[in-house]
């Protein structure tokens, strides 16, 4: 499901706008009950950057000291206006956070999956920096039959291994990728699926699942943890 976007306002332009408000209610207020009557903080705005948001410096309490008994009504009318605008800005913000972390995320999806076609890609032509690319420094590899591996540089040191003994074995075809699935939330990610891998003479080399999860760093997606295993069950025991 994809959700509109609610459009990205800066919070200090959202301020900006309520120090307009509140300036206006303010002057309105001078308007009817004339200057003398509204000094309610002299020398300072109620939203002056020495109180952005101190609508409660500007209370009932100060109104009471400041004003006439007879005109308290229409300065409290400004004050209770300026913390409806309060409020509705906070909401404004909330919501376009939410809808910025639960917009469309196609274009995350679709780079997750090219992650794992860039990996089947590189695996198997021998492209070791390619490879390691595609993890972030503090990734952790849970490898089929295998110890994890914990590291990028220690990453790198396995696949060297891993791929030059796939190479030996002729096993240079990409994996081919089913049963795909991909998720996204925030600046996390996961991709999952199944991988055949035909070997030399078209026979049905390896064969399993594997499972990721990655992180957006930069921009880009990395795999944080990746974990795959055989459907092939391990030799009995003797």
């Amino acid at each position: 499901m994809s959700y509109r976007r609610f459009p990205e306002v800066p919070a200090i332009e959202l301020l900006g706008l309520l120090d307009i408000v509140h300036r206006r209610e303010f002057v309105a207020a001078q308007d009817r009950l004339g200057a003398g009557d509204l000094n309610l903080c002299p020398g300072v705005w109620p939203l002056s950057p020495h109180n952005r948001l101190g609508v409660g410096k500007w209370s009932q309490k100060r109104v009471a000291q400041n004003v006439r008994d007879d005109n308290k009504g229409e300065v409290m009318q400004v004050v209770k206006t300026t913390v409806l605008v309060t409020m509705s800005l906070c909401a404004v913000i909330a919501y376009a956070q939410h809808a910025s972390r639960t917009g469309d995320t196609t274009a995350d999806e679709a780079a997750l999956r090219a992650a794992d076609d860039s990996f089947e890609r590189a695996y198997h032509s021998g492209d070791l920096d390619t490879v390691v690319a595609l993890y972030a420094e503090d990734a952790l590899l849970m490898p089929d039959g295998a110890p994890a591996v914990r590291g990028r540089e220690a990453i790198r040191e396995y696949y060297r291994s891993a791929i030059a003994a796939d190479r030996k074995a002729g096993m240079s075809n990409p994996g081919v990728l089913s049963d795909r699935a991909v998720g996204v939330s925030g600046e996390m990610g996961w991709s999952s699926g199944e991988s055949t891998v035909v070997g030399p003479g078209g026979a049905i080399a390896w064969r399993g699942k594997f499972l990721s999860i990655s992180r957006k760093v930069d921009g880009r997606w990395l795999y944080v943890r990746d974990t795959w295993n055989s459907d092939t069950p391990p030799p009995a025991a003797h």
